[in-house]
């Protein structure tokens, strides 16, 4: 064996195992010195010495590049000998370039140098090299356009696998590093704005497609690092710079599924940025939905879910962010709706909801972050209401009411009763539901919280407003609480829906009722979608106790204002929603007696809960019986102690409702010379004129109880 070749053995089991990476350097650069002389070389001499230097050492450099890209391929905790591992390959590599006679199979060698680079998050030496491959296999910048080959016999098929794969590493290093600099950003720009595109002649359709999907995707997160940095760089380039690289998703072709992910990356994150609440913010935010939104000018019918997806999620993130984004993208989406308007009328209803939420959730915010006195909070809500831009723009939605399904029960806000529309118009209106109650929640949640809140709350049962703005408000939430209930039947998947809607129906079901409740308007049917809230599958303990709270502090404001009527109406809704609450608890206890886990409902929790309501229903009767007859309310006693008996049979401990039954013995003897036909159903059948005793009571009672729990087991079983 000889020397050259053992010396090439120990060298390469250096490579592949040693620790001292200083040692690879420096045997490789003493080992292949002979070829650096190549550059004092006359270039008469040079071509015969380098061929003779080539037949000696490229073998070996090409294994040589093999093991140090194996071995650098593979990451690890970064060491200070991992810097003399790369300048052994870089060597190896200039080496080659010296000898060969092939650059652009050289400069793939190198590529792979780019590719170790990148493993190890040396983005910086990554894209500095890559231009380096550039300008070796086609000349510096300025000259890149006209030293592409034309004609593929050329050599251009085999040139740009090199440019493509070299575009790839430039656009990754820089959208992988967080130390680029405005100059990096703008190259990268420039190189996919001008230069790529003579080259993508050589490239078939999928080739194309996957190599722009990735220097898309990379530019991208170009934007998106820009957006996270802000502070680096100035608003103006910022605004650019992005807008610039969303317009390039939808410039070039590829599935507009990849320009709408992108948008809706750029918005979470103008969300999420710390200068969330500056105006450059903002109106990045307005641009981005301006450019989506152009998109439908060409395809007025293409992907509108996919904008309707975009605006949604803008929308209820403008929600939160306060009263400058509300503002901002409310006045966007109703230039967007007026461009769309005559092409997409359903559309445009639902972008105008969204942006008459945005109103309403600008001056909810204003109202909250400045802490108004009562009567500037009056004389807010009188300016929202009076307010001829927001409230003609509601005002006529209610034209289109109609193209959207609803309740099959249900009448539309002009009064007559609307009917399911059938075939083609069916299958058109459920495509459109989803979105629309959408919009419909981003209006009704601040109005409702606007109504619902302590100070609103008096504003609207004491003071006089105009009474049409009202009517529209009330009108909103009924159409709001059909359009869901219609959803929820044709929708076999329940869970799609979320509960979020549900949530926003407690609080439209509150408002709605303190509207009714004002105006004497709709109250039937405002109370039917109430008791339905009440009585609804899903509805939860913390809910009923919270729609208990807010109808016992409306009832409590309207019978000190001496309204007594209107607040029996809202202890009626209390006493129902607090049995049902202990029905509900009851019911969970039941399923839970097995599972000790923590977490389990405490059986002393629902016999508080009991003797709460026990001491509240008395109150609750005792304003009821001076506007409702017996029979009502004995129907309401039989709900509190058909409910009550059910819990009682498993909380032995359970306080009996001796104040209901005195309350309801009270009634009875207010109520005794009365005629007999004035006695509710259920007492007649139970008593004999005034043989109704309390034992004929508690006897009927045990006979729905049984009924009760025979349900109720066999539900469970």
């Amino acid at each position: 064996m000889d020397s050259d070749t053992v010396t090439e053995v120990r060298i390469l089991s250096l490579i592949e195992s040693s620790s001292d990476a200083g040692e690879v350097l420096s045997s490789l650069s003493a080992y292949l010195r002979p070829i650096s002389g190549l550059l004092t070389y006359r270039e008469e001499h040079k071509t015969l010495a380098a061929r003779s230097l080539a037949k000696r050492f490229v073998p070996f450099l090409i294994k040589t590049v093999s093991f140090l890209h194996k071995r650098l391929s593979v990451t690890g905790p970064a060491n200070e000998s991992l810097g003399d591992l790369f300048r052994a390959y870089d060597y190896c590599l200039e080496c080659c370039e010296l000898l060969s006679h092939d650059p652009h199979a050289v400069q793939l060698h190198r590529i792979g140098l780019i590719q170790c680079y990148q493993a190890w998050g040396w983005f910086t030496h990554a894209y500095n090299d890559a231009f380096r491959v550039l300008e070796q296999v086609i000349g510096p910048k300025t000259r890149w356009v006209q030293f592409l080959p034309n004609p593929p016999e050329f050599g251009g098929d085999k040139l740009a696998k090199v440019v493509f794969m070299v575009v790839e590493s430039i656009f990754r290093s820089v959208a992988m590093s967080r130390d680029m600099e405005r100059r990096h950003y703008t190259r990268v720009f420039e190189i996919l704005d001008r230069e790529i595109k003579p080259w993508l002649r050589y490239l078939d359709a999928n080739a194309q497609d996957k190599f722009l999907t990735q220097v898309l995707s990379d530019m991208g997160k170009c934007a998106l690092s820009i957006i996270r940095e802000a502070e680096r760089f100035n608003d103006i380039y910022v605004h650019s710079f992005c807008i610039s690289a969303l317009k390039k998703y939808s410039v070039f072709p590829l599935p507009k599924c990849h320009f709408y992910k992108f948008s809706l990356q750029v918005l979470s994150l103008l969300f999420l940025s710390k200068e969330t609440k500056t105006l450059p913010t903002v109106k990045i935010g307005m641009s981005v939905l301006r450019t989506v939104a152009s998109q439908f000018q060409v395809e007025p019918k293409a992907n509108w879910l996919e904008l309707l997806d975009v605006v949604s999620s803008c929308v209820h993130k403008s929600q939160l962010a306060g009263d400058l984004w509300c503002a901002g993208v409310s006045k966007q989406l109703n230039e967007i709706a007026a461009v769309i308007s005559v092409a997409m009328p359903q559309e445009n209803v639902i972008l105008r909801l969204y942006s008459a939420g945005l109103s309403v959730s600008a001056f909810d915010v204003k109202l909250r972050e400045n802490g108004e006195e009562p009567m500037e909070i009056s004389s807010g809500l009188r300016a929202l209401l009076g307010n001829d831009d927001i409230w003609k723009s509601v005002g006529s939605l209610f034209r289109m009411i109609d193209h959207y399904p609803g309740d099959d029960n249900t009448t539309s806000s002009n009064g007559k009763k609307k009917t399911n529309v059938r075939g083609k118009q069916q299958k058109c209106t459920m495509e459109y539901t989803l979105p629309y109650l959408d919009a419909l929640k981003s209006l009704c949640q601040p109005l409702a919280s606007l109504i619902n809140s302590e100070n609103m709350k008096k504003m609207v049962l004491e003071i006089e407003f105009a009474s049409g703005q009202l009517s529209v408000i009330q009108d909103l939430f009924l159409q709001f609480s059909n359009c869901l209930r219609f959803l929820k039947r044709r929708t076999l998947d329940k869970e799609c829906l979320g509960t979020d809607f549900d949530k926003t129906l407690l609080n439209v079901a509150i408002a709605a009722f303190i509207i009714s409740t004002r105006s004497q308007r709709k109250v039937e049917v405002t109370n039917r979608l109430v008791e339905d809230v009440i009585a609804s599958p899903g509805i939860s303990p913390p809910e009923l106790k919270y729609l208990l709270a807010s109808f016992h502090d409306i009832g409590l404001e309207l019978y000190n204002i001496n309204h007594l009527k209107e607040a029996s109406t809202a202890f009626k809704l209390c006493i129902k929603t607090v049995w049902t609450c202990v029905r509900l608890l009851f019911h969970i206890y039941v399923n839970e007696s097995d599972d000790l886990s923590e977490g389990s409902l405490p059986g002393e929790a629902v016999i508080d809960f009991v003797s709460d309501a026990c001491s509240k229903s008395e109150f609750y009767l005792d304003v009821l019986q001076q506007q409702h007859g017996t029979g009502e309310i004995e129907n309401l006693l039989v709900f509190v102690l058909e409910n009550w008996s059910a819990a009682e049979d498993i909380f032995k401990k359970l306080p009996d409702p001796t104040p209901i039954i005195k309350q309801w013995v009270k009634i009875q003897h207010r109520h005794k010379f009365h005629k007999r036909e004035r006695v509710g159903t259920f007492m007649a059948d139970t008593c004999d004129g005034d043989a109704c005793t309390m034992q004929f009571l508690i006897t009927a009672i045990k006979k729905k109880k049984q009924k009760t729990c025979s349900k109720i087991y066999t539900h469970e079983a």
